[in-house]
C-alpha cells in the first residue's frame, strides 16, 4: 500500500517564495527610511512577534528533519518548512511595505483583515497544538517499530496542517497576501476514459479544480460534495479527517483519499491511499511505485 500526504500549499510555495524575495529586494533598493505613526509601530510590533515565532518553528522543523536520512517523515517535514518559509516571506514583505510606505507587489491580491475569522482560526490552532502534544506523549511510549513510524508520520502530517492554519491566520489577522494554487501547476490527469465519460455525463456537478486530483486548497466540505457527487465520511473528528473514494480527477493507482478539511479554512491536506502492491523482501516494487506516483503529483 502506498500513501502520499499532499500539502495543498506546497504547489505554489516555491514560485511564490521567489516572487516575494524579488519584490523585497526592489523595495530595499528604492525606498529610504520613513517616519512611522504610533499605529504603524504597533502593527509592526505584532508582525515582529509573528516573525520571531515563525523563524523559531522553521529552526525547530529543520532540526527535526536532520534526524532523518530520508523517507516519508523527512519529506513531510520538508514540505512543512517550505510552508513556514513562505509564511516568513509574507510577514517580511508586509513589514517592508509598512516601513517604506510603498506596497510590495506579488502575484496575489491583498486580502482584507478579518478579526472574527482570525479569532476562530486561532482557536483551531490551539486545538491542533493540543492534539500534537498529546500525540507526541503517546509516541514516546514506543522505542521503535512500525507503530512508532505510523505515529510519527501522523504527527508530521498534523504539523503540516498546523503550518497552513498559521498561514491562514496571518492572512486573516493582518490582511497578508494569501497563497493560491497557480493555474499552470496542474496534476497529470490519469483518469481512465470510462471515468472521464461518466464525469462528463454528470452535468449537475461543479467543475474540477486545478489542484491535486482536481481539488483546490481551501474548498469547503460542501463544495467537495458538489464537485464529486459524494459526501466524504468523517474518519477522525479530532483531526477533521474525512475519507472518500471519489475525487474529480482520480488516479487509478489510488483507491481511497483522506481529506483534512478545516471547518474554518477548508481543505488542507490530501492523503492518497494506493492499492496493495506485491513486492520482494527489499520492497523494490513498492519504492518504484512510490517514486513514479510522487513524480507525477509533486510538480
Amino acid at each position: 500500500m502506498v500513501e502520499l500526504d499532499l500539502t495543498m500549499e506546497g504547489w505554489a510555495v516555491r514560485k511564490l517564495g521567489i516572487s516575494l524575495v524579488l519584490s523585497s529586494v526592489a523595495v530595499l533598493g528604492g525606498c529610504g527610511p520613513k517616519d512611522l505613526t504610533p499605529e504603524q509601530r504597533a502593527y509592526l510590533s505584532k508582525l515582529d512577534v509573528e516573525l520571531s515565532h515563525t523563524k523559531s518553528e522553521i529552526e525547530s522543523a529543520k532540526q527535526a528533519a536532520a534526524s532523518y536520512s530520508g523517507g516519508l517523515i523527512k519529506a513531510l517535514i520538508a514540505t512543512r518548512v517550505e510552508v513556514l518559509q513562505t509564511n516568513q516571506a509574507l510577514i517580511e514583505q508586509r513589514m517592508l511595505a509598512v516601513e517604506s510606505g510603498s506596497p510590495v507587489k506579488v502575484e496575489t491580491t491583498t486580502s482584507v483583515p478579518d478579526e472574527a475569522l482570525a479569532s476562530s482560526i486561532a482557536g483551531e490552532i490551539q486545538s491542533v497544538k493540543t492534539n500534537i502534544n498529546a500525540a507526541k506523549i503517546d509516541a514516546a511510549n514506543y522505542s521503535g517499530g512500525i507503530i512508532l513510524s505510523l505515529k510519527l508520520s501522523a504527527i508530521a502530517t498534523t504539523e503540516q496542517s498546523l503550518a497552513m492554519l498559521e498561514q491562514r491566520y496571518l492572512v486573516a489577522k493582518f490582511g497578508l497576501n494569501p497563497i493560491r494554487v497557480l493555474a499552470s501547476q496542474t496534476v497529470v490527469n490519469d483518469t481512465p476514459p470510462a471515468l472521464e465519460t461518466q464525469a462528463k455525463g454528470a452535468a449537475d456537478l461543479l467543475p474540477a479544480g486545478v489542484g491535486p486530483f482536481g481539488l483546490e486548497a481551501g474548498v469547503s466540505l460542501d463544495t467537495i460534495e458538489k464537485v464529486t457527487g459524494q459526501a466524504p465520511k468523517i474518519a477522525k473528528e479530532s483531526e477533521n479527517l474525512y475519507v472518500t473514494g471519489s475525487v474529480p480527477k482520480p488516479n487509478d493507482a489510488f483507491e481511497q483519499y483522506g481529506l483534512v478539511i478545516s471547518p474554518t479554512v477548508g481543505l488542507c491536506v490530501i492523503r492518497a491511499v494506493g492499492k496493495t502492491i506485491q513486492t520482494n523482501d527489499y520492497g523494490h516494487q513498492l519504492q518504484s511505485s512510490y517514486g513514479e506516483e510522487r513524480g507525477q503529483i509533486y510538480l
